[in-house]
């Protein structure tokens, strides 16, 4: 199109010749998959407000309520610069822009009916809408020179706004990079153990027993064999607990604890009836007679909690935690669930108890 629009027709032609190879390449043996259902008339409300969604992820950082509008305040930007002549001073820029916005449109045309309406973006769609609003906010920032070339101070606070978000960015996002660390450890404890990626959290590969093939082979000719010591940034780190107050009205379900020779595992949910759940503000408690513990547990997304209790907040519910037996006190230990340790601390104590004793394996529930 751009090509077009210069008048290099020859250029144009020959884009479009390879463009249309690409397409037939590409969409050699392509069937539609009869079990994925195509949006309909009644549906274009849900597609459009997913499709905002998607826009307006980068800007809201998660937040599912805020996300919709962000990506209609980020079409009546670009609508704004259009206007303003944008298309034509930065062609390129713009189309990019433009086609990012048509990717997540498709994205919404194919998803709106699959996704889960309490699930996060997924960071491939987040990527996209990043590149829109940079681009877009680039863009405007130009349009702002252009205008007031001799204005020295406005670039200062518009700079540091755009620090400031990225600094809250990656504070938000600082527990994703432990869950993606976390899963990578499990799947590589579950190869250890069981010989194979079929239980794990994160296969490796979407087909468990072709990866099993690829690790099985790469390891007998030498090329690479999975790590045997465990990743310094998903273990868990100590939690200082301070004064915390103890709560009763806690919501939550305590699905596994287990105590083997080398570790303890805890796993479940939970969350506080009038506080907003946040990622990686969970930690599990263990109390001993004289001393109250507390370690960060790996969050787990638990849209099935989210659904069955309708609150969007919910999906951020889940937790694990798997510990080195050492890093306790021996004896009885009672657990429980923490949470926002760190700012206003508050614990939960459940019914469940483990034994950490150096000769005997036990849990009670």
């Amino acid at each position: 199109m751009l090509l077009a629009l210069q008048r290099r027709r020859r250029a144009a032609w020959a884009w479009s010749a390879a463009g249309a190879v690409t397409l037939a390449t590409f969409f050699a043996g392509f069937a539609l998959n009869p079990g994925h259902p195509m949006p309909g008339i009644s549906d274009l409300l849900a597609v459009a407000v997913y499709a905002l969604r998607l826009v307006g992820s980068s800007a809201a950082i998660g937040d599912h309520a805020l996300a919709p509008w962000l990506g209609g305040l980020f079409l009546v930007g670009a609508g704004f610069a259009a206007m303003r002549g944008a298309t034509s001073r930065e062609g390129f820029a713009f189309a990019i822009i433009g086609w990012c916005v048509a990717a997540m449109a498709m994205i919404a045309w194919g998803r709106a009916l699959l996704s889960n309406e309490w699930a996060p973006v997924a960071s491939r769609y987040v990527i996209l809408s990043s590149v829109a609003w940079g681009l877009l906010i680039w863009l405007l920032l130009e349009r702002l020179l252009t205008r007031q070339p001799r204005v020295a101070w406005w670039p200062a606070p518009i700079l540091g706004a755009l620090a400031s978000f990225n600094l809250a960015a990656n504070l938000t996002e600082e527990n994703s990079g432990r869950i993606f660390a976390a899963a990578a450890e499990n799947t590589v404890w579950e190869w250890r153990e069981h010989g194979t990626f079929a239980h794990a959290l994160v296969a490796p590969y979407p087909d468990p027993e072709r990866a099993d093939a690829l690790i099985r082979a790469t390891g007998e000719r030498g090329i690479y064999r999975l790590p045997q010591t465990a990743l310094p940034f998903a273990r868990p780190r100590p939690v200082p607990v301070g004064e915390p107050a103890e709560i009763s009205n806690a919501s939550y379900f305590i699905e596994d604890v287990v105590i083997d020779l080398v570790e303890i595992r805890v796993r479940g949910w939970a969350f506080r009836p009038n506080e907003t759940t946040r990622r990686g503000e969970i930690s599990v408690v263990f109390r001993a007679d004289d001393q109250l513990l507390a370690y960060e547990a790996t969050p787990q997304f638990r849209p099935d909690v989210a659904k069955a209790f309708s609150r969007w907040d919910a999906i951020y519910a889940g937790f694990e935690l798997r510990l080195k037996r050492a890093r306790l006190p021996q004896g009885e230990l009672g657990v429980g669930i923490g949470f926002d340790l760190d700012v206003s601390p508050e614990f939960m104590m459940t019914a469940h108890t483990v034994q950490n004793r150096s000769r005997q394996i036990a849990t009670s529930q």
